[in-house]
């Protein structure tokens, strides 16, 4: 913030405004939007019920999840909590001196333990041995044999193993794989 302080406005607004631009450009998935917020201070100009509700309205609007950091012992505990209470995330306190990396790398359990993917996600690439284009199914692979499923990690299959790509262009069924597979890796 220019001249120090914190300020909580800013950021907030800019963020929405790129998910806006993103949506609107359809850059996204469309799938699970996020804002991931960090603070190490006080806004004391931040807290009027009118913050709170355009938040809320913009996170409703785009269907964000809002996480919240408070870093260090100098840090608003009660208003990151209740924007992350408010618009469907986490609240993370930080203690001086915590590795940040390993508690902000924690929302995925969030949207992890909230999944069963049934289906795969798509993946096109270029392949580095020729440029051909590939086409990829992904799916997570979970660890179910505890009281709540850990995320292993992701597995793929190139779908130019299991049939001959240019050929399939040429069918009827192609124009709806693209699409999908399109509007799933955007």
């Amino acid at each position: 913030w220019n001249g120090g302080g914190t300020n909580f406005g800013a950021p907030l607004t800019k963020a929405f405004e790129i998910i806006e631009r993103s949506v609107s450009s359809g850059s996204t998935s469309m799938c699970q939007k996020a804002v991931m917020f960090l603070t190490d201070g006080e806004d004391t100009s931040f807290g009027s019920e009118d913050n709170f509700k355009t938040v809320k309205e913009n996170c409703d609007k785009y269907d964000v999840f809002m996480f919240t950091y408070a870093i260090g012992a100098d840090a608003d505990t009660s208003k990151v909590k209740r924007l992350a209470c408010e618009n469907r995330g986490v609240f993370y306190p930080v203690p001086d001196n915590a590795d940040l990396g390993d508690i902000m790398s924690a929302y995925y359990e969030y949207f992890a333990h909230g999944q069963e993917m049934c289906s795969a996600s798509f993946v096109s690439y270029t392949s580095s041995t020729g440029g051909q284009t590939l086409f990829a199914g992904c799916m997570a692979a979970y660890d179910r044999t505890g009281p709540s499923p850990d995320l292993l990690g992701v597995t793929c299959m190139d779908v130019n193993q299991v049939t001959d790509v240019a050929a399939w262009k040429t069918t009827a069924g192609w124009p709806f794989f693209a699409c999908t597979a399109s509007d799933m890796t955007k």
